[in-house]
């Protein structure tokens, strides 16, 4: 799932000429090495880990590749980036306004915040055939926990409230349809 949100942001968010970047959530850091290929090498990048297991992951990878990013579980100062990418695609959706205000938080005033989530028009279909399918086999109350998944998820347009309420100005919103093919619905499932 990750590089179809950092496709995404690669080509929406523009990161050239930033004297340093955050990145939260940053999992194991593909997309730090991927950025850090790109950049100046006088840009700092720094990636907040989600936890000490994921940490160890990302800085034994840098180490491997030789690659300049310095991987935490740090809670950093305010206003302190120039641009903040931040993964929410795991982020729950009754945590994900906390998880904007503290994107916001970490970015310099003017700079550049940019969060990735699934949002119910983007990947609701997904929940609703699995809805369907639960509801179809007959697999009890199921069916009623897929449906309370799909309807949990925000839209995009209260995301972009959200991102408004804390603060955040000249908010651009991407989306992109994904088509995932199987070959029969065992493959599916």
């Amino acid at each position: 799932w990750t590089k179809r949100f950092t496709d995404l942001v690669d080509k929406h968010v523009g990161v050239d000429g930033v004297e340093n970047l955050l990145y939260l959530n940053v999992g194991t850091g593909s997309h730090c090495f991927q950025l850090r290929e790109r950049l100046d090498e006088k840009v700092a990048i720094f990636g907040r880990c989600e936890d000490e297991d994921i940490l160890h992951i990302a800085r034994d990878k840098a180490a491997a590749v030789n690659a300049d990013v310095d991987f935490s579980t740090l809670r950093f100062d305010d206003d302190a980036f120039d641009v903040v990418l931040a993964d929410a695609s795991f982020v729950k959706p009754g945590d994900v306004a906390g998880f904007v205000g503290e994107t916001v938080r970490v970015t310099k005033n003017g700079g550049k915040a940019a969060f990735f989530f699934l949002s119910s028009g983007s990947f609701g279909e997904v929940f609703s055939l699995l809805w369907e399918v639960l509801f179809n086999e007959d697999l009890g109350d199921h069916g009623h926990a897929a449906e309370a998944m799909i309807s949990e998820i925000p839209t995009v347009e209260r995301v972009e409230e959200i991102a408004k309420n804390a603060g955040l100005v000249n908010i651009e919103s991407h989306s992109a349809k994904e088509v995932f093919e199987f070959e029969n619905g065992a493959a599916f499932i």
